[in-house]
This record gives C-alpha cells, sequence and structure tokens, in this order.
C-alpha cells in the first residue's frame, strides 16, 4: 500500500494522481484525482472538472486497475 507524500514531491509530468487538500472556492479539505497542468506558472488541477487546485498538501499513486478489467 502506499503511503502519503509531501506535494513537492510528486510527478509534474501530466500523471494522474490521488491529491489531498482544498479546491478552488471549497473550504474543506477532499480526495481528489489530479494532475499537474503546465500552463504560465503551472497549477494543480482536479479532473474531470479541471478545477484549480489550491493548498494541496499531499499525494499518492493511484492504485493499479483490477486484472480483469472489472469494475
Amino acid at each position: 500500500m502506499s503511503e502519503w507524500r509531501t506535494i513537492d514531491s510528486a510527478p509534474k509530468d501530466g500523471s494522474a494522481i490521488l491529491m489531498f487538500g482544498r479546491l478552488r472556492g471549497n473550504q474543506r479539505q477532499k480526495y481528489v484525482v489530479g494532475y499537474w497542468q503546465d500552463r504560465s506558472c503551472g497549477e494543480w488541477v482536479s479532473s474531470p472538472g479541471q478545477y484549480q487546485a489550491r493548498q494541496i498538501t499531499h499525494w499518492m499513486p493511484l492504485p493499479d486497475p483490477p486484472a480483469d478489467g472489472a469494475p
């Protein structure tokens, strides 16, 4: 099982990751799937809505999908 890591060690190559923190306009902390978007100065965004992810503090890799592809 993966451990939570600080966001400064997260990949910035567009890979999807599990992030923990706040989204823009939301005061509650959440778990969201997102990625680094390299626009102008770069930003973390959640997918699929592409909300700017503010105050992201931690991340971990997504788990592998099921071997048989079933949900």
